[in-house]
């Protein structure tokens, strides 16, 4: 069982986690912010949710850097969320 983000969090913060660690698309990202308002949740904004989902990519690329040191562009996921922020800048 991984208990990295047990707890009460920001509800933004873990949508976009998993919005990021699930590579969704924009299309995919309204439907997910549209269930978790239709389960009651009070879902941000899609500017808002963009922004949150650009944090989770940048505190992910930087850890997979710290952590893998130059190799980090052998990762798969790596260059995806690095492309992904990339387009933004």
């Amino acid at each position: 069982v991984d208990f990295e983000y047990a707890g009460v969090g920001e509800p933004s913060h873990d949508l976009a986690v998993f919005a990021s660690c699930h590579d969704l698309a924009p299309l995919h990202r309204r439907e997910l912010l549209g269930a978790y308002g239709v389960a009651g949740g009070l879902a941000p904004g899609m500017e808002e949710f963009d922004e949150w989902c650009r944090l989770a990519d940048v505190l992910w690329l930087a850890w997979t850097v710290a952590v893998h040191g130059e190799s980090w562009t052998l990762a798969p996921r790596a260059q995806r969320v690095a492309r992904r922020l990339a387009a933004v800048s």
